[in-house]
């Protein structure tokens, strides 16, 4: 499965896409099975969330929200602060 995305809005640890394409089967029943995985990554009408506060070393980070989300040298640079 192939997604393109489009990065919509933070909301504290949360990162919101718009959905604006599904490879191989863009239906969404599908989407919907395969792209709901809570409480990591929730899909609802095009719009898929992910939640970084339910992942690993952002579980121990208590405190902050997303200051920075920059793609640089094939990796995902995050700043967290208060």
């Amino acid at each position: 499965m192939k997604l393109t995305v489009v990065p919509k809005e933070i909301h504290g640890r949360k990162i919101v896409f718009n959905v604006v394409k599904v490879e191989p089967s863009d239906n969404e029943l599908l989407n919907d099975k395969f792209l709901n995985h809570p409480p990591y990554i929730a899909y609802d009408a095009r719009t898929l969330t992910l939640d970084l506060s339910t992942m690993g070393l952002l579980q121990k980070v208590k405190v902050g929200n997303i200051k920075s989300l920059v793609l640089e040298e094939g990796r995902v640079l995050l700043i967290i602060g208060a």
